[in-house]
Order: structure tokens, then sequence, then C-alpha cells
């Protein structure tokens, strides 16, 4: 069954990210906060990793993880509208399902 198969993004079953991704659609601010939440730490992994050394010592990558979950938070109202590409790409949805 697709709905049970498990987002390469973030380890969830893609029916769950679906179903918070609609549920962010009605408004329900404790299902933007998980949705987003569940990317943290895979975000902040890579990061880490890419950040160049000399910037590192000056910059958490929990920081920046920070400034872009609020970011992502910002423009989420505008993908849920348009759904351009699926939001996790490596998960198979395709865009304007959920």
């Amino acid at each position: 069954m697709a709905g049970s198969r498990r987002c390469s993004c973030d380890g969830y079953p893609r029916a769950d990210t679906d179903h918070l991704l609609q549920a962010v659609s009605q408004g329900d601010a404790t299902a933007r906060s998980r949705l987003l939440d569940r990317h943290r730490k895979r975000l902040k992994q890579m990061i880490a990793v890419r950040m160049d050394r000399r910037l590192a010592a000056r910059v958490d990558p929990s920081d920046v993880v920070q400034d872009v979950l609020l970011e992502a938070d910002r423009k989420l109202a505008d993908y849920l509208r348009q759904r351009p590409v699926a939001f996790c790409p490596g998960c198979g949805s395709s865009p304007g399902t959920g």
C-alpha cells in the first residue's frame, strides 16, 4: 500500500505526512509545528556536516536550523496553496495530493 511507505526525508509514513499537510492547510497549528519539527534533527545534521569549520566556530548549526524552519513556516501557506513540488521529494508523493 503506497500510504504505508516511509518518507526518505523524515522516516515517517507518507500517509502521516500527507495527513499533517492536510491538517496544516485547515489551520491546525499543532500539525504545523509537528510537520516542521520532524525535520529539525536531519536539518541540523546536514548543516553541521556541510558547514565550513571557520563558520562553525562562530555560528551554531542550531541557529541556522531555527532560521530555516522560521522561513519554512512563513512560506508554508503559499506552498500549500500552490503545491509546486512534492513536500518531501524523496517520498514519492505527487504535488497537490494530501
